[in-house]
């Protein structure tokens, strides 16, 4: 095979740009990581011990670069890696990320506004850190993020509404165990992908977006431990894919409706504990077969016990104390000879009803009934 003298003389002008193409860490990205050791080095040494300059980035543990432009970082993971330090506003120079993943660290102080540069970023998982502050305004411009995970930090003040607005292809918002305040944002309910909403455990008031109702891609709705008022939407029952609705820990009220057991044919979590729901508990709950966990407790929930409970064969968490539930030898529960038994075997919870058989026959692991304050 014979080579041509133009096809040779362009090979050196080839070599050098194979050259320049391995990615350097004096500039660009690696510039940027670089930045960003030397504010979380000191914890982290062990961990970025492969991160210096005398080696190419996309080499660096925790780093993976762009097939087609390997001078461009798209992920970037280090997750529990014993950082402890500051972001680098410097990160959000990786305008090619698409996974920033620094969850389980020490990391501490604000969130850069600078990553709100970052417009091809999918996931963001800061969660599991010391994070402080507000939440970034400019991260509303990461537009191409589906999962966003800033739970268990200090983060506060409100949750901004441009989220709903800008971050339409968002699937996963976990904002969990923060200090965040206000309502959440009506703007939410814009977000059609949504499958996880997660605001728990902050300080969150005002009442639960009906539109959240019209989102029928969710199946994970938990926003237990927080300040919110009025009723539960009816719309949320119209949510026929949930698995896990948690709403404890609040102010809300109004009655548990008589069909529930026909609207979430999947659920396996239901609680509603510690609000001020009144009525009773309908039958129909029964039919809701893939229960594991129910938690009613900390009500004003009144009548009798239904005794179809006992056809939940997988429940392994029932929480049905203080509230004003009744029971008998004809109506609820009715007579069974192993009560003491089952509080031996759940607890020794000091039980002031009677357990029908149906109901001792379900495997619980956790049982606790308490018919009066």
């Amino acid at each position: 095979m014979r080579i041509s003298m133009a096809a040779l003389s362009l090979l050196p002008s080839l070599m050098v740009m194979a050259i320049l193409m391995i990615p350097s860490a004096s500039a660009g990205d690696g510039a940027a990581l670089l930045a960003f050791k030397e504010q979380v080095a000191s914890g982290g040494s062990g961990t970025l011990a492969s991160w210096n300059g005398s080696t190419s980035f996309w080499s660096w543990e925790g780093v993976t670069c762009s097939r087609r432009r390997p001078d461009r970082v798209t992920v970037l993971n280090l997750v529990g890696s014993g950082l402890d330090g500051a972001l680098s506003p410097a990160i959000g120079n990786l305008t090619f990320l698409q996974t920033l993943n620094l969850s389980a660290n020490g990391l501490y102080g604000e969130i850069p506004e600078s990553l709100g540069r970052l417009r091809r970023l999918q996931t963001l998982d800061l969660s599991e850190n010391l994070f402080s502050g507000t939440f970034p305004a400019n991260l509303s411009s990461c537009i191409s993020m589906t999962i966003m995970v800033l739970h268990n930090n200090k983060l506060g003040g409100h949750i901004p509404d441009e989220i709903g607005k800008t971050m339409t292809s968002l699937e996963a918002i976990a904002l969990g165990n923060n200090s965040f305040t206000g309502p959440i944002p009506v703007s939410l309910t814009n977000l059609s992908r949504l499958q996880y909403l997660g605001l728990f455990s902050n300080q969150l008031y005002g009442s639960i977006p009906a539109g959240l109702g019209a989102i029928q891609s969710m199946w994970r709705l938990h926003l237990f431990t927080n300040n919110l008022s009025g009723v539960l939407p009816l719309s949320l029952f119209n949510l026929s894919g949930l698995v896990s609705l948690q709403v404890g820990g609040n102010l809300l009220h109004g009655s548990i409706p008589a069909d529930i057991g026909n609207k979430f044919p999947g659920m396996q979590i239901l609680s509603l504990s510690n609000n001020n729901f009144t009525g009773i508990i309908p039958s129909t709950i029964s039919n809701l077969s893939d229960l594991t966990t129910v938690y009613l407790g900390g009500n004003r929930l009144a009548g009798y016990v239904p005794a179809t409970l006992g056809r939940l064969q997988i429940l392994q968490e029932l929480y049905l104390s203080v509230n004003m539930l009744e029971a008998n030898d004809k109506e609820g529960w009715g007579d069974s000879s192993v009560l003491w038994q089952t509080a031996a075997n759940y607890g020794g919870y000091y039980l002031t009803t009677t357990p029908s058989e149906d109901i001792c026959q379900v495997q619980l692991q956790t049982f606790q009934v308490l018919s009066r304050y």
